[in-house]
C-alpha cells in the first residue's frame, strides 16, 4: 500500500542527503552566514562536531516570522520562480538545510534584526519544537547544533572519530574563507584556536593565512575568454603535495566546488609539470553568467553542469597553462632565495647552475616546450606591460614510448657472417652504486638514460620511487623505535592553521614514528622521525602526515604514507640535476645495479657493436 511519509521521516531522508558528517552542517550554515552578509564568522567544534557546531554571524539577522519560517522545509527567500533556479548568486536556496539539521540535532537558533529591540530564539529536538520566545543578543545570528545524530544511531556509526571529523569541518571553513578575504574567519574548539584569517583585502594574503608558507610560492593569473572570467594563484615548478585536499581549491561564482571538468582542466594545465601521483596548490575561481551554469544538480551543491563545457574546458587549460608559462616554468630555473626555507610539500626542487645534458639524436634532456599560450589571456601583476603571446595550437603530447625488452645478461646472438670473431665481454653492472654512473639525456620525457662502463641503463622513475617506497616501507615495519633518529633546528615547519589539524591526529603518527610537537602557533616541531625516510626533508615529512589528516586509515596507513613520501621523493620529472639526484637516492636504498630491478634495462654496448650484428 502507497501511502504518504510523515514530515518528521521526510526531514530525515532529507538529512541523509544533506547532512553527512559535522563538515556538511558547518558549511550550510557558513553559506547562510554568508548570504546573510556576514563580513565576521565565528564556529565553534566541540567532539570533532558531533557535540557541538555553534556559527555564529554579524550579518543582516531575521525577524520572528523569518526566523520560524527557516526551519520549515522548501521555506526560502531565494528563489520564486522557475527560471530564478538559473539566475542564482546566493549559496542556499532550497529551504532543505536548516529543517534537515534540526530533524537529526538539538537545534537552537537565535537572531536579531538591526532596529529591533529584542530578537528571537527557538529550540528544536529531533524534528520536534520545543520553544519559540524573545531573546536579547547581538545583530546578526547564532545557531548551535548539539548531540548531531542522537536520534539516528544508524547513521552515527558511519562518522569517523573525532579528531578526523573536526579537520574536515576545519577545512570546509578554509574552502569558504579562500576566496572572501573581506570576511574574517576563526574556528575553536575546547578554547584553542584552529584557523583565524582575519579580513584583508589580498586574496594571495588569505591563501597564506589558511595554507601556511608553501602559499607564499603561488603566483596570481587571471584571464578572459568570452564571458569566462578566471583568478587564480597557481604553484610553480617544484611545489606540490601527495594529495589534493587542502591544496586544491576550485571556485564557480563563489562557490567551491568538487567537480570533474574543472579537477581535470587542472591536471591538464599541470600535464608534464607535476609528476605522476603528485598535485598542484592552486586556487581557481570562474565566474560565469548565472544562464551559463547550473548548479542545482547536487544534493550538497558541490558539483555543476556547465551549459558549454568543452569549451569552458579548452578555455581553462589554455589560460592555467599560459598562466604556468610566463609566471612558473621560468621560475624553476631561479635560484632560491637562500634566505627563506623550504616551504612544505616540496618534493622536487631544481638547482641553479646545472647546464643541458648532451643531446645526441631523438634524445633530449629537458622536457618538450610547452605550447604558447591562447590569445587574449592576461597574467598579473608581474607580467603587466608584456605583449600578449600569439595564439597556436597546443602541440598533441608524445605517445608513451614501447618497452623496452630486458637484454640479457650475456652476449647478443651474433649472425653467421661474423661467427668467427671472438665473443664480446659479459656484461657487468658498475660495482661502485649508481651515483657513480653518468646520467647522459632523457627519451620521450620519462626515461633516464644512464651511461655505465660497459652498458646503457634505461633506467623508468616511477618504477623506481616504486621500489624506494617499498623499501622505505619495509624498513619503517621492521626497524621500530631502533630505526629513529632526532631532528635539528630544521625540524620546525610553519603550517599556518593546518598545524592544529595535524596535531589532533600527533597521537597516531607518533605510533608510526613520527615525533610532532606544538611550536608556536600555526607551527610544528619535528623532533624524532624514522630513519628510513632517508634525506626526506622535514617539511616533506609533515606534508606527507598533513595529506592523511582525516583519512582514519591509522598506524599502517600512515606508515604506508610516509613511505610513499619517500618514494616520490625521488623525482620523476627530469631536469639534469633530478636525474642524478634519483640516482643517489637508488644508492641510499641499497637498490644496487647488479641486482639488475625491475625499473632498469641494462643494454650492453655490445648490442649496439657493428662487429657483433647490433643495429
Amino acid at each position: 500500500m502507497i501511502r504518504v511519509l510523515d514530515s518528521h521521516l521526510v526531514n530525515q531522508i532529507a538529512a541523509g542527503e544533506v547532512v553527512e558528517r559535522p563538515a556538511s552542517v558547518v558549511k550550510e550554515l557558513v553559506e547562510n552566514s554568508l548570504d546573510a552578509g556576514a563580513r565576521r564568522v565565528d564556529v565553534v567544534l566541540g567532539a570533532g562536531g558531533l557535540g557541538l557546531v555553534r556559527v555564529s554571524d554579524d550579518g543582516a539577522g531575521m525577524g520572528p516570522a523569518d526566523a520560524r519560517l527557516c526551519v520549515e522545509r522548501h521555506a526560502t527567500s531565494k528563489i520564486r520562480e522557475e527560471r530564478d533556479l538559473f539566475a542564482l548568486s546566493s549559496f542556499g536556496f532550497r529551504g532543505e538545510a536548516l529543517p534537515s539539521i534540526a530533524s537529526v540535532s538539538r537545534f537552537r537558533l537565535r537572531t536579531r534584526r538591526a532596529g529591533d529591540e529584542v530578537g528571537t530564539e527557538l529550540r528544536i529536538d529531533g524534528g520536534a519544537w520545543v520553544a519559540v520566545e524573545e531573546a536579547g543578543g547581538p545583530v546578526g545570528t547564532e545557531i548551535t547544533v548539539r548531540d548531531l545524530f542522537f536520534n539516528v544511531p544508524a547513521r552515527r556509526k558511519f562518522v569517523r572519530e573525532p579528531a578526523t571529523e573536526q579537520s574536515h569541518a576545519v577545512e570546509m571553513v578554509a574552502r569558504e574563507a579562500m576566496v572572501r578575504p573581506a570576511v574574517a574567519f576563526r574556528v575553536e574548539t575546547d578554547g584553542r584556536v584552529l584557523l583565524d584569517a582575519p579580513a584583508t583585502g589580498s586574496p594571495a594574503a588569505r591563501a597564506v593565512d589558511l595554507l601556511g608558507s608553501i602559499a607564499e610560492s603561488l603566483r596570481p593569473v587571471d584571464f578572459r575568454d568570452g564571458a569566462l572570467a578566471v583568478e587564480a594563484l597557481l604553484s610553480p615548478v617544484g611545489v606540490h603535495r601527495g594529495s589534493a585536499v587542502g591544496g586544491t581549491y576550485l571556485y564557480v561564482n563563489g562557490r567551491w566546488v568538487d567537480d570533474p571538468l574543472l579537477r581535470k582542466a587542472v591536471r591538464e594545465a599541470y600535464r608534464g609539470v607535476v609528476p605522476q601521483g603528485r598535485h598542484p596548490v592552486v586556487v581557481v575561481a570562474l565566474s560565469v553568467p548565472g544562464g551559463d551554469v547550473d548548479v542545482n544538480v547536487h544534493p550538497a551543491k558541490t558539483e555543476v553542469r556547465f551549459r558549454h563545457g568543452p569549451a569552458v574546458l579548452s578555455a581553462l587549460v589554455g589560460g592555467l597553462r599560459a598562466g604556468l608559462e610566463r609566471t612558473g616554468l621560468a621560475i624553476a630555473a631561479a635560484a632560491p632565495s637562500p634566505s627563506r626555507s623550504a616551504p612544505p610539500d616540496l618534493a622536487q626542487v631544481g638547482l641553479p647552475g646545472i647546464g643541458p645534458l648532451p643531446t645526441p639524436p631523438v634524445i633530449r634532456s629537458l622536457p618538450p616546450a610547452p605550447a604558447p599560450a591562447p590569445a587574449g589571456v592576461a597574467v598579473s601583476p608581474a607580467d603587466h606591460g608584456r605583449p600578449a603571446l600569439a595564439p597556436a595550437p597546443r602541440a598533441p603530447l608524445p605517445p608513451p614510448p614501447v618497452p623496452l625488452p630486458r637484454a640479457p645478461l650475456g652476449p647478443p646472438p651474433v649472425a653467421s657472417a661474423v661467427a668467427t670473431e671472438p665473443p664480446p665481454a659479459p656484461f657487468q653492472a658498475h660495482p661502485d652504486g649508481w651515483s657513480s654512473l653518468r646520467v647522459i639525456g632523457v627519451w620521450a620525457s620519462r626515461f633516464v638514460l644512464v651511461e655505465a662502463a660497459d652498458a646503457l641503463c634505461v633506467l623508468d622513475p616511477r618504477g623506481a620511487a616504486a621500489a624506494l617506497a617499498r623499501v622505505a616501507l619495509d624498513a619503517l615495519e621492521s626497524e621500530g623505535e631502533a630505526g629513529l633518529a632526532p631532528v635539528g633546528a630544521e625540524g620546525t615547519v610553519d603550517l599556518g592553521p593546518a598545524a592544529a589539524r595535524l596535531l589532533a591526529e600527533a597521537g597516531r603518527w607518533r605510533a608510526a614514528g613520527l615525533d610532532l610537537q606544538p611550536f608556536g602557533p600555526g607551527v610544528v616541531r619535528l623532533a624524532e622521525r624514522p630513519k628510513a625516510l632517508g634525506r626526506l626533508a622535514a617539511a616533506e615529512v609533515v606534508a606527507a602526515a598533513l595529506a592523511c589528516v582525516g583519512d582514519g586509515a591509522g598506524v599502517p596507513g600512515a606508515r604506508a604514507a610516509l613511505a610513499a613520501a619517500a618514494g616520490a621523493a625521488a623525482p620523476t620529472a627530469l631536469s639534469a640535476y633530478e636525474c642524478r639526484e634519483l640516482l643517489r637516492a637508488l644508492d641510499r636504498a641499497g637498490l644496487r645495479p647488479a641486482d639488475a630491478p625491475a625499473f632498469a634495462t641494462f643494454l650492453p654496448i655490445s648490442r649496439f657493436d657493428g662487429r657483433s650484428g647490433g643495429a
